[in-house]
This record gives C-alpha cells, structure tokens and sequence, in this order.
C-alpha cells in the first residue's frame, strides 16, 4: 500500500481473526487515505462538540452547554452570561465534565465540581461543551464502575444514500480510568447479526510490568 507503517495494523486484524483476509484495510490507511476522499472537508464538522445537536437533530446527548469564541451557550445555543454559567451548569449535578473541541483518545476531557469551578480554566482549555455524567446500566458498572463505557459503530453510506453498519465494539474503561481512555481501555467486538459480544476482548496494548484490571 506503499508505506511499511500500514503493515502493522494487518498483523493486528490477522492475529484477531487467525488468518490473513483479502480486504482486509489497515485502520492508518482508511483514516488517512480513504476517508479524506471520500469526506472531505466536511469531515472536520465532527470535531466540533457545539454542532453535534445540531447536525443530529437531537436531544440524545447528556449536553448541558457549550463554550465558543469566549461566549457561553446553553444547549439550544442561546448565550449564557458569564454570571449564570455555574449556576446553568450546576442546577443538578455536583459534578460536570468538559470536551475540547477536537478532543480523541480520551485525551482533552476535565472534570469540575461546583466548588472548584472557574470560568477561567474553561477560557484556558478552548472551545468544547459541557456534559453531565452518563449513569450507566449495573452489567456495565460491574465491568467499569467509574468510566462509562461506549460502543463504537463504523456505518457507510452507499451512492444511494443507503447506511449500513460495517463494525461495532463495546469499549470498556479499566479499573481506575475516570472515563474510556484509547491508552487503556478493553475492546470487545460485537456480532453484527445478533448483537451480542464476543467471549475475546482485546487490549490496546499490553504492559508486563503492571497487572490487568
């Protein structure tokens, strides 16, 4: 494919499925190669937590607020003065999460408590949103008690603007992640046809050093 650095990623999917499969597409070559040309410029739109309500006509996700340029928005986009910020954050929780814009890997995710907020730290991480804390079912605490976990679908258009799913995982946080982290966390795959998980997860990667948990 023109790069030795796609080779390690068809290691990885052969070791998974114990034997090598013509397709077969290096994770590094689809998001570099394949997705730029089909997407394009619009894919960037993703990494804007501002839009997601927007852009999916929903109510789905735990959004509480936003922050953009310097102003503060509610979840319908309205601003927010900096004095009734905390108390449109806090009217429930003790506790809020914040997402920087661009944010992957569980990388750029800071946690608030009422006491300790400060609309100057926000100003100093960037543009994000504001989220409440997601209380996830009991078989999934049992699992990760801290961090929510989270199932990751890969879906594809066709040209005639037919959506199918190609993939899903479940993502599950280790013992003492705040939240899933890419550095950390187990994946485990999900069958397509009967929605049920598989009796193999996998490691992102494996340190002998330390035990798992």
């Amino acid at each position: 494919m023109g790069w030795v650095g796609f080779a390690p990623w068809l290691y990885v999917y052969c070791a998974a499925s114990e034997s090598f499969k013509e397709g077969l597409i290096p994770d590094n070559y689809y998001s570099r190669i394949v997705a730029p040309r089909i997407i394009g410029p619009y894919a960037e739109l993703q990494s804007f937590k501002a839009l997601s309500g927007k852009l999916f006509d929903t109510n789905c996700f735990p959004d509480i607020a936003y922050y953009v340029n310097g102003l503060d928005f509610s979840r319908n986009h309205y601003v927010i003065s900096e004095e009734r910020i905390k108390e449109t954050l806090f009217k429930n929780p003790n506790t809020v999460l914040f997402k920087i814009d661009r944010s992957l890997q569980g990388k750029g995710v800071f946690f608030y408590k009422n006491s300790q907020f400060s609309s100057q730290k926000i100003k100093s991480n960037g543009n994000g949103v504001f989220q409440s804390f997601i209380d996830q079912h009991d078989f999934f605490k049992t699992l990760s008690p801290s961090a929510a976990s989270t199932l990751r679908l890969t879906t594809v258009m066709d040209d005639l603007g037919k959506v199918s799913v190609r993939a899903c995982y479940l993502r599950i946080g280790r013992l003492n992640d705040s939240h899933v982290k890419s550095t950390s966390h187990i994946r485990i795959p999900v069958n397509l046809k009967t929605g049920e998980l598989s009796e193999t997860g996998f490691f992102t990667r494996l340190d002998f050093n330390k035990p798992s948990s």
